[in-house]
């Protein structure tokens, strides 16, 4: 009896875990590329998975490491218009 109550808070605590990765992908996904999004979510899911790290390693390369590998997008500031400096002479 006791193996199959084992078995359950088991299978509890599975859900729970996938119900909390899923809230957090909902979270941060969208914003990705974002650095911090990415952090965050990285935190987040190591803290729900920190009795497995090896786990938490597998998936972090196969599902985050794309992102912390990729070379940060720069904003360019575009320039106004030119002016024709014949119309600003007077």
């Amino acid at each position: 009896m006791e193996s199959a109550e084992a078995l359950l808070e088991i299978l509890r605590r599975k859900v729970i875990k996938g119900r909390l990765n899923k809230a957090i992908d909902l979270l941060c996904h969208p914003h990705f590329p974002d650095p911090f999004y990415i952090t965050l979510d990285t935190l987040l899911h190591y803290e729900i998975e920190k009795d497995n790290p090896e786990e938490f390693w597998r998936k972090f390369a196969k599902y985050n490491l794309k992102y912390v590998l990729q070379e940060p997008k720069r904003k360019t500031l575009r320039a106004g218009p030119r002016q024709n400096s014949a119309e600003n002479s007077c």
